[in-house]
């Protein structure tokens, strides 16, 4: 049941980017970069609950925390580039003239 968990996870960390995507309706956060940090997120939250899985029977609790990885790893992204782009351009750069 092990491929079966992972499928899932992927699945439910890409269809979380979308919503994550169309909810947050923002010029920083990409569609791609929702789509794959909710997927890094779903994998990196469901993995360590395996070994706590029974042989033949599927892990619910490794989804939820599938779900919570994604959605932490997409707020953590959200904020990282809400960040960069609010940086302020060097101060030594040339003016343009007048």
């Amino acid at each position: 049941m092990l491929v079966v968990d992972v499928v899932s996870w992927i699945v439910l960390g890409i269809v979380i980017g979308g919503i994550w995507e169309y909810l947050a309706r923002d010029r920083h956060v990409t569609p791609s970069g929702t789509l794959i940090f909710g997927t890094i997120g779903a994998l990196v939250g469901g993995l360590p609950l395996i070994g706590s899985a029974i042989p033949g029977k599927y892990n619910v609790g490794a989804l939820i925390t599938s779900f919570l990885g994604a959605v932490a790893f997409l707020f953590v992204y959200s904020l990282i580039s809400h960040r960069k782009s609010q940086q302020k351009p060097p101060l030594d750069l040339p003016t343009s003239p007048r």
